[in-house]
């Protein structure tokens, strides 16, 4: 086959082709985890984080809550993967063995963004959150006092999130999706030196923390017992003013470790000892290949 514009153009329409194919298959499941923000900028702060009043009864003037002092910031990142097209591939009239590679560079590219959100909560328990103290701890401060959403143990972690609301209990930042980008023209070094067509994938963004009030992480064993521990602990959370914040911990987020005793505990219709099951139906299920 002759190199020229037109089989360049049905080579880029190709991997375009594959690369729209692989984003559809790509895993979205950190979205359900995950507030997508867009960002304009270079950075953005989230001054708001923990500052959200609950409502009261209007008597008198407001009652003004101020944006706190806690400044989180995420600043985006440069990431890229790049495939290279060797011309004699083309000239003999192979390259549609790059087809799948530029499927893959979608997957891989949807699916970098899901393992920075499921790494985020693997490193939790030593990441900062926006007060000041790691995103699971034992010592939140919360008005006068301190509050809890790590719970201790020996056993690999789960997770019991509420995804009930707008917001998440992370954040993927999005200053600019993935798109796939060609450098092909007769005259681009790659071209002339090195007799390669190269199309790239890149873009911009950050993950990082929300609200910890919407996340619980338990180190216990996942048994009956510690998953309503760790309900219990979410839904005693309240505001600097002593009202319950009212969490929903509707997600039990486990790694593959601890994937068959998650699913038999909140999808079967009885327990081991006969007795009925009330968890069923009470949790969405997300396993993660990113957790342990």
């Amino acid at each position: 086959m002759l190199v020229n514009l037109e089989s360049l153009q049905s080579l880029g329409t190709l991997l375009s082709a594959a690369y729209a194919e692989g984003l559809i298959t790509a895993d979205a499941a950190y979205e359900a985890i995950a507030t997508v923000v867009p960002s304009n900028n270079k950075s953005n702060t989230y001054a708001w984080l923990g500052s959200v009043p609950t409502m009261r009864k209007w008597v008198g003037d407001r009652i003004l809550k101020e944006l706190s002092g806690h400044k989180y910031t995420l600043e985006n990142q440069d990431y890229e993967a790049t495939i290279a097209v060797d011309r004699n591939d083309i000239e003999d009239d192979s390259f549609g063995i790059y087809a799948p590679m530029a499927s893959m560079l979608a997957t891989e590219a949807k699916n970098h963004k899901a393992r920075l959100v499921w790494e985020l909560l693997d490193q939790g328990i030593v990441n900062l959150g926006y007060d000041g103290v790691p995103f699971f701890s034992t010592a939140h401060p919360v008005g006068s006092g301190t509050q809890s959403n790590f719970i201790d143990g020996a056993a690999d972690p789960w997770y019991v999130l509420d995804t009930s609301k707008p917001l998440k209990p992370l954040i993927m930042q999005v200053r600019r999706e993935p798109e796939l980008v060609p450098l092909t023209k007769a005259d681009d070094a790659n071209v002339f030196f090195q007799k390669k067509y190269i199309w790239g994938v890149d873009g911009r963004y950050a993950a990082g923390y929300g609200f910890w009030q919407m996340a619980v992480r338990s180190e216990a064993a996942l048994t009956e017992a510690n998953l309503a521990a760790a309900r219990a602990l979410m839904r005693g959370f309240s505001d600097d003013s002593g009202v319950k914040l009212a969490m929903l911990p509707v997600t039990l987020v486990v790694g593959i470790s601890n994937e068959t005793a998650a699913s038999k505990l909140i999808n079967n219709l009885n327990l081991a000892n006969g007795e009925t099951n009330v968890n069923k139906g009470q949790y969405k299920l997300i396993v993660s290949p990113y957790l342990p």
